[in-house]
């Protein structure tokens, strides 16, 4: 098995260090795929279109996959969930790929706008973004003290934001994904709470499993070890 991870937005694939380490001490392969401008592809042109964002990323995958014979599935926490279902309808759809199980953390059902909670993310201010994202508890105390990571990280966080702004909400007739579907949450998580995601099972034709975890939006950091296990169990059925 192998495991596609996409980070969350102002993230890279060391925001999911933690759970790529248990997996992979377990004996699967992880691949953190960074968006351009992000962690490796730093020095590359960020993305603002949420469409670009999917091809780019399913090119990685099928270029990954295409002479491999193990299955995949593909992990995403909050922006990286709602890419790990458009990602998979697209490689279904044009690439003929079926994930083993699709997971989903912290991240609202493809029918809800993706983009709503920064208003505007291409006209405010730096200080006006940093503190609309701080609201949302998505930024370590240490990254908001020092200035010169905030300069970095604040043109990595519009544009995600104004890709997420550019997402249009899919309806379900005919935007399922054959692959299974397992959404994770914090069960205190402030910014995603459980009546929202219920909408998740209308948009795959097999099962749709939902699954409450201790801790807040950044769960699987500090309920690491059972998360990981709630992901091998199900690839393991």
């Amino acid at each position: 098995m192998v495991f596609f991870m996409f980070h969350p937005a102002g993230g890279s694939g060391l925001t999911l260090k933690g759970l790529c380490n248990d997996l992979s001490k377990k004996g699967f392969e992880c691949i953190p795929i960074d968006l351009p401008g992000h962690g490796e592809y730093s020095e590359e042109d960020l993305l603002y279109e949420f469409d670009l964002g999917v091809g780019y990323l399913s090119r990685k995958i099928r270029k990954a996959m295409i002479h491999r014979e193990e299955e995949y599935c593909i992990v995403g926490h909050s922006m990286g969930g709602i890419f790990a279902y458009a990602v998979e309808h697209r490689l279904e759809r044009n690439y003929k790929m079926q994930a083993h199980s699709v997971f989903v953390m912290a991240s609202s059902p493809p029918d809800k706008p993706a983009g709503s909670l920064i208003k505007n993310p291409r006209r405010i201010s730096d200080r006006e973004l940093v503190n609309e994202v701080s609201k949302l508890g998505g930024l370590p105390e240490q990254i908001l003290e020092s200035k010169s990571l905030l300069k970095l990280l604040c043109p990595i966080l519009r544009a995600d934001f104004c890709l997420l702004s550019s997402y249009i909400p899919r309806k379900e007739q005919s935007n399922g994904i054959v692959a299974p579907i397992v959404v994770m949450l914090g069960a205190d998580d402030q910014i995603m709470h459980l009546d929202e995601i219920g909408d998740w099972d209308k948009f795959t034709e097999s099962s749709c499993k939902v699954i409450s975890f201790k801790g807040n939006h950044f769960f699987y950091q500090t309920e690491c070890e059972s998360v990981c296990k709630e992901i091998i169990r199900t690839c393991m059925n």
